[in-house]
């Protein structure tokens, strides 16, 4: 029968969802709903990069040094840390789209209330409630990414949505300063709360289900009809597929034999670069100031590391879209180490420093990138939201301590240059892993 096979029929010569999808490529429907899917993700990297950005001017209404904002800054990471490992998952069972809706209605609302709180108890509390909504949505945007487009493309199409999250900050470098300009510092979080408002009216409307998880969960469901028909598959016999291995438990799959090594690897290296990042989007801007650079230009400035993740996941996109995603991920710990070596050498000037930054950008970004690409790979489709959740999950253990950690070492006297000179301890311990990967992961992993 056309679409979804009905109840307890199995048509001979019928097709699996998955092969139906892998044996067509990107149709305008998949296309407009990867769209969808990068916009929950552009949320995350706008909404952290324009708390940053907003620092200095809170600090002098609220008449508390820049220091204290460590909390504040932090919360929003707990948030997506306690999301990522208890309600990220849930995507796994419930479905992807309506947690996703669910997520970005606590981030509007969360958002919105900033403008009107005027203590850094009630700050840091709304923060860590938009950190839920980010840490819910996130990795079921990522999974459902993957799950709509055919496999062969699962890689370059993970790169495209991590891209989407440095646009987002890239975007809040470039506007925040003229929304603080026109309406001051509220006016920044008034943007964050209607856009994600937003988002969820025309996803509501607009994104699909994931059909494979649908195939997985309820073969005959008529939504995969619907799916399969606006792809134009045209009339296809669909018959059940395979579970994959976490089916019943996809936390515990993750630990199982074929998959802990991988996972482990995977873990450590999205944690260690994540702390590098989350401390350059948190303090760049203020190391910048201290090394001499106006207000305006460190602002700017700040967000030139999204510049070059973006810049980076094109880049890396050549070796992902070969089926290769472990190349882009050495090449990127590579570039990253000789970013931070170049600070040593390199006068702290506009011109010189621009240059390091965007690179640094394009091997730190690059390299979250290419980990969720081999994520990707590596997890099947029945626990792909759950390893993408946990792996992001764990990672915000050091990327919440990350504002704290760089607020820590400013008020112990370092300089810039020497807070950025540490971080090559993190990114070489995270090379040597990423140098593993292929050696533990399981078999049919796509690397």
């Amino acid at each position: 029968m056309s679409g979804a096979g009905a109840a307890g029929a199995h048509p001979a010569g019928g097709r699996t969802v998955d092969q139906v999808i892998d044996a067509r490529g990107l149709s305008g429907f998949q296309m407009a709903a990867l769209i969808m899917c990068g916009t929950i993700l552009f949320l995350d990297g706008f909404d952290i990069q324009t708390m940053a950005l907003a620092v200095p001017s809170m600090a002098a209404e609220f008449g508390v040094d820049r220091a204290a904002f460590g909390g504040p800054l932090s919360a929003s990471l707990w948030g997506i840390l306690v999301a990522s490992f208890l309600i990220g998952p849930v995507g796994d069972y419930v479905g992807r789209k309506p947690l996703a809706l669910g997520a970005l209605l606590v981030v509007s609302v969360s958002t919105l209330a900033v403008p009107f709180t005027s203590d850094m108890t009630t700050l840091t509390a709304l923060r860590f409630v938009t950190g839920l909504g980010l840490g819910a949505g996130m990795p079921n945007a990522y999974a459902l990414s993957t799950e709509l487009a055919p496999a062969r493309m699962r890689s370059p199409v993970l790169v495209a949505m991590a891209s989407a999250v440095a646009g987002g900050a890239l975007v809040a470098g470039f506007t925040a300063p003229w929304l603080m300009e026109a309406g001051g510092w509220r006016m920044v979080f008034y943007a964050g709360g209607v856009l994600p408002l937003i988002i969820c009216v025309l996803l509501a409307v607009l994104l699909p289900e994931s059909p494979r998880l649908l195939a997985v969960r309820r073969w005959e469901d008529p939504r995969i009809g619907r799916f399969l028909a606006r792809i134009g598959a045209g009339p296809v016999s669909v018959v059940p597929g395979t579970k994959g291995p976490a089916t019943k438990a996809p936390v515990a799959a993750l630990f199982e034999r074929n998959y802990l090594p991988a996972t482990l690897l995977l873990w450590a290296g999205y944690t260690l670069v994540s702390f590098v990042l989350y401390l350059l989007i948190s303090w760049l801007p203020t190391l910048l100031t201290d090394a001499g650079w106006p207000l305006a230009a460190a602002q700017r400035g700040g967000v030139l590391i999204q510049l070059g993740g973006i810049m980076g996941g094109v880049a890396y996109a050549f070796y992902v879209r070969k089926g290769q995603p472990h190349y882009a991920l050495i090449a990127a710990m590579a570039l990253s180490a000789v970013s931070i070596i170049a600070f040593w050498v390199a006068p702290p000037t506009y011109l010189a420093w621009s240059l390091v930054m965007v690179a640094l950008g394009g091997g730190v970004s690059g390299a979250l990138f290419a980990l969720i690409a081999v994520a990707g790979g590596v997890y099947p489709a029945t626990m792909r939201a759950t390893g993408l959740s946990y792996m992001v999950g764990v990672s915000r253990f050091a990327a919440a301590v990350s504002p704290l950690a760089g607020g820590f070492l400013l008020a112990m006297g370092f300089g810039p240059t020497a807070v950025l000179n540490m971080l090559i301890v993190p990114i070489g311990i995270a090379a040597v892993g990423s140098l593993l990967l292929p050696r533990v992961a399981p078999k049919e992993a796509a690397l």
